[in-house]
């Protein structure tokens, strides 16, 4: 019951959030959040990979653009 009353609240902010206070914010701000997003979504990938083929950070770019390039975007 619980888990149920939890989705349904998380649902809840979800659609307060996108619908309501999203739309209110000005475009700049919203733009802004969004290449956030996207920047943290690559730092992830990028240590992700690090991690998954034991290299640096640094050398990723060098030695995995191909595979980088095949992630696909959040699509905001």
């Amino acid at each position: 019951m619980q888990d149920v009353k939890a989705k349904a609240a998380e649902s809840e902010e979800l659609i307060l959030s996108e619908y309501i206070a999203e739309p209110a914010l000005p475009q700049e701000l919203r733009e802004s959040f969004y290449e956030f997003q996207k920047q943290v979504e690559e730092i992830w990938y990028i240590r992700t990979l690090a991690a998954k083929y034991r290299i640096r950070e640094k050398e990723i770019g060098n030695r995995f653009d191909s595979e980088l390039n095949r992630i696909p975007s959040s699509g905001r």
